[in-house]
């Protein structure tokens, strides 16, 4: 008979597949995740109430259907995030035909790889700890199934009560400590791609949460709550002040009455007329960005280069030529006193003076007036700032809807916004008054991290302004926003707006959460993008030439033998108390062997006592009997390990 699942190991393998797939539920469509989730909540019912597996035709009707869930949420079933998403629903259909433990032990250690994938979505330090948590419930139940498994293919009677859980998660951890070695030499010296294995690119990109290249009202405004890091970036020299801390984005040219849009689909194949010159003063930096999965890159005003494998647009916006799918690391110089675009091309000027002349009137009409009394473009664009900042408008996170026209009802009705409300308002009343005006989008500040001298930029940062074009000065940075809360430019959004944004958003959790954030800064830089070549930097250090393929194989063989040697006093002390326990390995047999001719016994019976009943029910067996619980006791108890053979010589022999 095949070994069945005792209550224990099946609750055991559901929770190790829980474990492993919650953090995919986060990604997954909701309907997806309420599937996985009921067959998990047939299976405990089915436990509880004693149900017969899913027959096999439903089985595989059910696995098809949700293969068609997958195709149709994601469009295909290859990729990250696809192929996650197949894993965690096949991990769910295999639970409802897991009624023996080899169907467990596949079950549970595919929970392994689960959780693995998820470092292509997750690449924050926390998640280390998760995979941990995940592998030492797989390692526990893993030795659950196979201490069932031995004592079901031997003999129905269990050989002694199970050792307690605190035991076997110690043997657990024992494992991974001394697998650790091993694992380290695998992932600094196993020769590597090109790029960071987690950061391989998928056909379909949905985007994470982050900067858009879209804007319209409450776009920004949503990363208020969001505290994730952006990038982080390390200067080379001093830091720029905050009024210069403008890390430039995606370009808006084009408005429809709600939505800012590019608009202007050759930016990235036409760069501009020319680059900035580096100067001794200019600001150096190295640039550590998240995965957003998207082209653009962040930069200060304006690049005087571009990074290895990127561009930079004719709006001086960087960009990618893949989409960042890992961290990426690249470094750039800013000259922000550049002169952009002195002289502007007739198709940007259109470009940039275009808007919905049907919407809007009042607005027009009071940008004509004011035009009238400032003919000079620096003098009406200095009469909108002192506008905004001498009326009655506010800088607030939750502004009331606007309707059709949208300016309008800013700028006589509501003067509540946030960023993108003022920068979208001054951008058209420039154009209105036939000044050309763009928006743009990125992030504005961060937070000095002294720790590890580096600054912290977050989605919270997300901020929008305008720039306007002036002859001979070209493209200026305008940003009505700090006319109206110019502590914004100064300090973080939280403290801008004042208030508690969530029940735990104090202050000295902020300063804790930027402050630890130097541990993420570390384990971005040496773990999550660790290529080949970092790998090459790495083993320069050891005197070495930088490696090929064939070098790596032989110096990782090479450590990997002196690890082992170094490692298996470890492996012995493991198993030492095992080795030493002979006698009651013997003992925990004859055991059996009594169960199997009818002797029953406990965990609680004496040796002399089994002995007095096995005699009893079998008297014909009496010396051997008698023979066997002599040696036992002897080698046992009474420091004569000599007798070993000896006892199990009898014990084959009954």
């Amino acid at each position: 008979m095949k070994p069945h699942l005792s209550q224990k190991n099946v609750l055991a393998s559901i929770g190790v597949l829980l474990m492993a797939s919650m953090p995919q539920w986060t990604l997954m469509p909701a309907w997806l995740t309420a599937v996985s989730l009921a067959i998990i909540g047939w299976r405990v019912a089915a436990l509880r109430y004693g149900w017969r597996p899913v027959p096999l035709w439903l089985r595989v009707i059910l696995a098809f259907l949700m293969l068609a869930l997958v195709v149709y949420s994601y469009g295909l079933f290859w990729g990250r995030r696809a192929g996650a998403a197949m894993l965690t629903m096949m991990l769910s259909a295999k639970l409802m035909e897991t009624y023996r433990i080899r169907d467990a032990r596949l079950l549970v250690s595919m929970c392994l790889f689960l959780a693995a994938a998820q470092f292509f979505f997750f690449r924050e330090i926390y998640m280390l700890l998760y995979v941990v948590a995940v592998v030492i419930g797989a390692v526990v139940t893993l030795q659950w199934l196979q201490r069932d498994d031995a004592e079901q293919t031997s003999l129905s009677e269990p050989e002694i009560e199970s050792p307690p859980l605190s035991d076997t998660v110690r043997s657990a951890i024992r494992m991974l400590v001394i697998a650790l070695p091993l694992a380290a030499l695998l992932f600094f010296l196993f020769p590597r791609l090109g790029s960071p294995f987690w950061g391989m690119p998928e056909d379909a990109l949905d985007g994470k949460t982050g900067l858009s290249d879209t804007m319209s009202p409450g776009s920004i405004q949503s990363l208020f709550l969001d505290d994730s890091p952006a990038f982080r970036v390390t200067f080379d020299g001093p830091l720029p002040p905050p009024a210069e801390r403008y890390w430039r984005g995606p370009v808006l040219w084009g408005y429809d009455g709600i939505n800012w849009s590019p608009n202007n689909p050759g930016y990235r194949t036409r760069a501009p007329d020319r680059l900035p010159d580096p100067q001794p003063d200019s600001y150096r930096y190295t640039v550590q960005l998240e995965p957003h999965e998207r082209r653009w890159l962040f930069a200060l005003d304006y690049p005087t280069a571009t990074p290895p494998g990127s561009g930079v647009s004719s709006d001086y916006m960087l960009f990618s030529y893949e989409p960042v799918v890992s961290v990426k690391s690249y470094q750039v110089v800013s000259e922000p006193r550049f002169t952009a675009d002195p002289e502007i091309r007739a198709s940007f000027r259109s470009l940039a003076l275009g808007y919905p002349e049907h919407l809007n009137l009042r607005s027009q009409a009071w940008i004509a007036e004011l035009r009238q009394q400032y003919s000079v473009d620096q003098e009406l664009i200095n009469a909108v700032l002192r506008h905004f900042n001498e009326s009655q408008f506010f800088y607030s996170l939750t502004p009331p809807l606007l309707g059709r026209n949208r300016v309008d009802e800013f700028l006589f009705e509501t003067r509540e916004g946030y960023c993108e409300h003022y920068a979208s308002t001054f951008t058209l009343l420039m154009r209105m008054a036939g000044i050309p005006a763009r928006v743009v989008t990125g992030y504005q500040g961060g937070f000095y991290n002294r720790n590890a001298n580096y600054l912290l930029v977050k989605q919270s940062d997300a901020h929008a302004w305008s720039e306007v074009w002036l002859d001979g000065l070209g493209w200026q940075r305008v940003d009505p926003t700090a006319a109206v809360a110019p502590q914004r430019i100064r300090q973080n959004i939280a403290d801008t707006l004042g208030g508690k944004r969530t029940w735990y958003d104090f202050a000295w959790v902020r300063s804790v959460r930027n402050s630890i954030d130097v541990i993420q800064h570390q384990w971005n830089q040496w773990i999550i993008s660790f290529d080949a070549k970092k790998q090459g930097l790495l083993v320069g250090k050891l005197g070495l030439p930088f490696p090929d393929q064939a070098i790596l194989v032989v110096l990782l063989l090479l450590l990997g033998l002196v690890t082992g040697a170094l490692v298996r006093p470890l492996i012995r002390s493991f198993n030492l108390k095992r080795e030493q326990d002979v006698a009651l390995k013997l003992y925990r047999r004859f055991r059996k062997r009594l169960a199997r001719l009818g002797v029953r016994s406990g965990p609680q019976d004496t040796p002399g006592e089994l002995i007095g009943r096995a005699v009893l029910q079998l008297p014909e067996r009496t010396a051997a009997l008698q023979k066997i619980g002599d040696l036992y006791l002897r080698s046992r108890y009474g420091s004569q390990p000599h007798l070993l053979e000896d006892l199990r010589t009898a014990l084959n022999a009954l």
